[in-house]
């Protein structure tokens, strides 16, 4: 769900990004640049889905291992801290973002219509990744056929 919802994301901001057809100039990375950075990975989850993926990796571990107790796995996530990836995803945003574009964008979702998007975006792609499955797979079969039909596929039964 947080994949489709991080999808979601970067499809609405490409289109924002693409509408402007600008490139980013602005790749200093001031103080107040890595703040609405951070901001901007908080009110869209990207900082959840670092912490999601580490437990996610921890998971079938510690199902595994019952005889470990709950402080061993809270001990053993802070053994790899977050800060150089969440400083490496920093630099990636600060790259494709100006200031503006973060300040216009953390504006948008901390209004009512982008908590209502955030709050919705999962649902929604899921609702049209199973409608491009559908359509991908009834498309593929008269694909197929059509081409079975106009002589370019031949099968020999």
């Amino acid at each position: 769900m947080l994949k489709n919802l991080i999808v979601g994301l970067i499809a609405i901001f490409s289109v924002i990004g693409l509408s402007q057809a600008q490139v980013n100039t602005d790749t200093v990375l001031t103080e107040q640049k890595k703040v609405n950075i951070l901001k901007f990975m908080h009110l869209t989850k990207s900082d959840e889905m670092v912490k999601a993926t580490l437990d996610n990796m921890i998971q079938p571990y510690q199902t595994g291992i019952a005889a470990a107790p709950p402080t061993y796995w809270n001990n053993l996530k802070m053994l790899f801290p977050f800060d150089t990836l969440t400083m490496k995803m920093i630099d990636v945003y600060n790259k494709h973002y100006s200031t503006k574009e973060l300040l216009d964008m953390n504006k948008f979702l901390e209004s009512s219509a982008g908590i209502k998007f955030m709050n919705t975006i999962p649902a929604v792609s899921d609702e049209c990744w199973n409608l491009i499955d559908k359509w991908a797979t009834e498309t593929s079969v008269k694909l197929k056929d059509k081409l079975i039909q106009d002589g370019y596929i031949n099968i020999q039964r």
